[in-house]
């Protein structure tokens, strides 16, 4: 439910990617990406997870 969703951040965020700063840059990741799975539907955008 949605009162626990602060728990289940804290429980994951050290699993998760680094957000994006603004919609754009995340744009600038996804578009290009979308792009090259057009191509070769193999493709996958390799994301660094939080240190």
């Amino acid at each position: 439910p949605s009162y626990n969703l602060k728990k289940l951040h804290e429980a994951v965020k050290d699993q998760m990617p680094k957000p994006k700063d603004s919609l754009w840059d995340a744009y600038k990741e996804i578009i290009p990406a979308i792009l090259k799975q057009a191509k070769d539907p193999n493709y996958v955008l390799k994301v660094k997870l939080s240190e």
